[in-house]
């Protein structure tokens, strides 16, 4: 249980620096109008977490499930529920903590340009560690290598700070005095992240902006592909290149959930590729879902920059056609590598196997424009978080 909770509590952290929508480099504007009112620090940020601990409603759906369960089984009976509220508002206190100093040391000791890149990095780590912590929540036995590594754990990894809820469980008058110490721990850890925080914004709530301030990349040394691709496709991919935010979840997290789905449902392939019509659905069903992480934001990922596409000599239909029609290329390699994958696990080949690969294929790609379509209509150009 320690251990599985050590992997929920890291994934949960790294969710709320890499998981969040906004710039982890940038501050937003309530907290910079709240910063100009005659408050200490240390007061905005204690409403920082407090909100972090009682609004992570991710936190409150998979901690607050695995430790009711823990002390239903201890037989804690009634006082279980409570036991469990209180020992999750508690983590997530300690993931607001960690969120607060976190973001602030960044702000003032990282660089600008490197906030993203960090922030992507955190995303793929949380969704990393929780596709791990849900297969092995969910496999019909417990794998023999999670069993290794805790058995391999000492006692004392039951005192860190949010495995002390685990020590509830003993029950009688030590379940008291531990409850004790988990809520006097928790407070401590958050005073001091809220005091190395205010020391943090002494100067200020950020260490420089990031406004004039970058290089330009010479002609020889730009990215793959941004020399062929001109106009609105060629910016787009100079984007994703850029931009490890937008990287991550348009086309590596559609990679690591359908990896995942394999790896608990290891028969899912096999049973496809027995039978090409099954393929070719699951095919279009892996390119189908990259769109959704994809296509569907053609136009909210222009932001403030809308207003640019004004300016350009092409009809605005015409651009949105030409952004549909990349990601619709890009998510066709998705079928393509179910295909790939499935003759690489011995499936035999024949002659229909090409049709079906051509309507998976072309399905995909016929369903971009639709999925632009949803997707322009469903933004709001003026909304502060399109």
């Amino acid at each position: 249980l320690a251990l599985l909770l050590t992997m929920l509590f890291a994934s949960l952290a790294a969710a709320s620096i890499g998981g969040t929508r906004e710039d982890l480099g940038k501050v937003g504007w309530h907290m910079t109008w709240l910063f100009t009112f005659p408050v200490r620090p240390w007061v905005l940020f204690l409403g920082r977490v407090l909100a972090a601990a009682c609004t992570n409603a991710f936190a409150w759906l998979t901690v607050f499930p695995l430790l009711l369960v823990a002390y239903l089984c201890a037989g804690h009976g009634a006082r279980a529920l409570g036991e469990a509220a209180l020992a999750t508002l508690c983590l997530t206190t300690l993931i607001g903590a960690a969120k607060l100093l976190g973001e602030t040391w960044l702000r003032k000791r990282g660089r600008p340009g490197a906030m993203r890149n960090l922030q992507a990095v955190f995303g793929v780590l949380s969704m990393l560690l929780f596709m791990a912590t849900l297969a092995t929540a969910i496999a019909q036995s417990v794998p023999g290598a999670f069993l290794d590594v805790a058995s391999a754990l000492p006692r004392t990894v039951l005192w860190l700070p949010w495995n002390l809820p685990l020590l509830l469980c003993e029950g009688g008058a030590r379940s008291v005095m531990y409850g004790v110490l988990m809520v006097a721990a928790t407070c401590a850890l958050a005073a001091g992240a809220l005091w190395c925080a205010q020391a943090l914004v002494r100067g200020g709530l950020v260490g420089e902006t990031s406004a004039f301030r970058g290089a330009r990349t010479a002609a020889g040394n730009r990215p793959i592909g941004a020399g062929r691709l001109r106009g609105i496709a060629g910016k787009d991919i100079l984007l994703l290149v850029r931009d490890r935010t937008l990287l991550v979840p348009t086309l590596v997290g559609p990679v690591i959930v359908i990896g995942f789905q394999l790896v608990i449902n290891p028969q899912l392939l096999g049973a496809a590729g027995s039978d090409f019509r099954h393929l070719a659905a699951l095919a279009f069903g892996v390119g189908a879902y990259a769109l959704m992480a994809s296509a569907f934001m053609v136009l909210a990922v222009e932001g403030k920059t809308l207003w640019l596409l004004y300016t350009f000599p092409r009809r605005l239909e015409d651009i949105m056609r030409r952004k549909a029609l990349l990601w619709g290329t890009l998510a066709c390699a998705y079928p393509a590598a179910v295909f790939a994958l499935a003759f690489a696990r011995g499936a035999a080949w024949e002659w229909g196997a090409a049709l079906y690969g051509l309507l998976a294929v072309g399905g995909v790609f016929a369903c971009a424009p639709v999925a632009a379509g949803i997707g322009i209509m469903a933004t709001d150009p003026f909304a502060l978080d399109p």
